[in-house]
């Protein structure tokens, strides 16, 4: 696939030990479908998630993982964007680092405190597939000040914005790449990405019986219904999304 400047283009998650990424990753198997493939010591056991050929996400270890998703995205130039993206007021947190033959990433927290990555790509553009089931459909960037936020992305990443009731939508070239939506209160600011769903009862009852809480169930949004449950363990969320359908 091809992504545009400022497009989410991949996420992962970061978990503290090897342990904990075994068990994420099975869980996500087991919610998703998806199947693994688990890196060398060169990679950090880097593991990659499939759906059929087409990554969708990775686990990877890092004693300080958190366990909770980062978004990334596009660059087309690494080193101008941690420049602008510093000069719109973000922190740099990581700067510009080159993973193998992969790609550049660069890791920065937003004015509003959410986490954002850049990947900057070469031979890993990125998701392979975007909309399947069991893939990532959609990006929210939930936040108490959608203003800030929405200032920050257009003057770091060159995108549009364009106001709506509950947010707003980021845009590259007349193409919507993500959202901005108002955080509830006690929400920490953060990337929220959103995987496609088949059937959101489905997805709640299986979620159930692996031992996740639902934290939202059919919550009718725009243009469709969301779910997100998490798990007991890991305290990871997955939220998913059906376009569609009605409460």
């Amino acid at each position: 696939m091809q992504f545009v400047n400022g497009q989410p283009c991949w996420v992962d998650i970061m978990v503290p030990d090897a342990a904990t990424q075994q068990v994420c990753t099975q869980f996500l198997t087991d919610l998703l479908g998806l199947r693994w493939e688990i890196g060398g010591p060169e990679t950090g056991h880097y593991g990659m998630g499939f759906l059929g050929r087409n990554a969708v996400l990775a686990v990877g270890v890092r004693p300080q993982g958190q366990g909770q998703p980062t978004v990334f995205l596009k660059a087309d130039d690494i080193e101008a964007t941690v420049a602008a993206v510093a000069a719109a007021g973000g922190t740099i947190t990581m700067p510009p680092m080159q993973v193998m033959e992969a790609g550049t990433l660069a890791m920065a927290v937003d004015p509003t405190g959410a986490v954002v990555g850049m990947w900057q790509p070469n031979l890993m553009r990125g998701f392979g597939v975007l909309g399947a089931p069991g893939a990532f459909t959609w990006f929210d960037l939930s936040t108490h000040d959608v203003p800030a936020a929405a200032a920050f992305y257009q003057r770091a990443f060159g995108l549009g914005f364009t106001p709506t009731e509950v947010g707003g939508m980021l845009t590259q070239g007349g193409m919507s790449v993500a959202s901005i939506s108002q955080a509830p209160e006690g929400r920490a600011n953060a990337w929220t990405p959103i995987v496609r769903a088949a059937d959101l009862e489905a997805f709640e009852e299986r979620a159930a019986s692996l031992g996740c809480a639902i934290r939202m169930r059919r919550m009718q949004v725009p243009g469709g219904q969301a779910s997100a449950v998490e798990h007991p363990a890991l305290g990871l969320v997955v939220t998913a999304y059906l376009p569609g359908a009605e409460a």
